[in-house]
């Protein structure tokens, strides 16, 4: 099932590849690149799709290739949307192991160099690390855990994807084999992460217990959360990402590439959702009508 990287034994390491997807990247697409640049594993290469931006993205990526050999770039002949973007730029990875990676986040040094040796054990398919939450002047305001209270879980199960949580994909890394029988992402299912680690479960992950990712929170984040989301505005997102959740599994059920006993049992599983929201509504409801009912006779 899985690729062995021969880690140890091998003269060369093997390439990595860091797949950025990118649109209108400023002010923060320099800061990202130097974060990639500057990591101790040294065997990369940094593919970058850019999905027809409209500010001086291209500008500063021409610069980058220009600076080192390891960057390269292209452009999509037309807009596609964040999870074609990332296939894009997955489909043209060279490298045994591919890292997701946004435009406006921040990578710590030894990131790649302490996911590779994860991926020493031959069994590990996907491997992924914490982060803490940075805002758009880059100072640090929380960790993840904060908003989305358990998000990390050093056993990571179906159930938790299943049901309404993925990690992140800036958290990520894949196997270029394992990811590939994620592919084609189905634009219209929600987050890309989310898609792959339903579609390539079985696969079995490695949690890395350690901040090694700056994540940025800001106005145009293309993802979830804004920097400066109201509690109630993270209520609306959040009711979102349930149904965007179900329209996800649905997808992954209606997916003809992918094999016929996965889909069977994401059936069930949405079938199991279904059940449990019937008996939340109708659990609120008897419970707010005897609620009622109580303050009644107390009058």
């Amino acid at each position: 099932m899985n690729d062995s990287l021969n880690l140890k034994n091998s003269k060369e390491r093997p390439l990595v590849s860091v797949a950025l997807a990118v649109r209108n990247g400023l002010p923060f697409l320099r800061q990202q690149l130097d974060s990639l640049l500057t990591q101790t594993y040294a065997n990369i290469e940094i593919i970058i799709s850019d999905d027809q931006s409209t500010d001086d993205t291209p500008k500063v990526l021409n610069e980058y290739v220009s600076r080192d050999s390891r960057v390269s770039w292209s452009t999509n002949p037309n807009p596609e949307g964040l999870s074609k973007n990332f296939e894009r730029v997955f489909g043209l990875c060279k490298g045994e192991v591919i890292f997701p990676c946004d435009a406006d986040d921040v990578w710590m040094p030894d990131r790649i160099e302490k996911h590779m040796s994860a991926y020493e054990d031959s069994s590990i398919d996907w491997v992924y690390n914490r982060s803490v939450l940075i805002d758009s002047e880059g100072k640090i305001f929380g960790r993840l855990e904060d908003v989305v209270p358990d998000y990390f879980i050093k056993k990571r199960t179906m159930r938790e994807n299943a049901w309404g949580s993925c990690i992140g994909g800036m958290h990520g890394s894949y196997r270029a084999s394992v990811l590939k029988r994620a592919m084609p992402l189905d634009p219209e299912a929600g987050a890309y992460d989310c898609w792959i680690q339903l579609a390539i479960w079985p696969a079995r992950s490695k949690f890395i217990d350690e901040v090694l990712v700056h994540w940025r929170r800001h106005d145009t984040n293309q993802s979830i959360w804004g920097e400066k989301d109201t509690a109630a505005e993270r209520e609306r997102k959040e009711s979102l990402a349930i149904r965007n959740n179900r329209r996800l599994i649905e997808s992954i059920i209606g997916n003809r590439n992918l094999p016929l006993w996965k889909r069977a049992y994401f059936f069930f599983v949405l079938y199991g959702k279904d059940l449990r929201d019937w008996y939340r509504y109708i659990k609120v409801k008897i419970f707010s009508r005897s609620r009622q009912w109580l303050l009644t006779d107390q009058k």
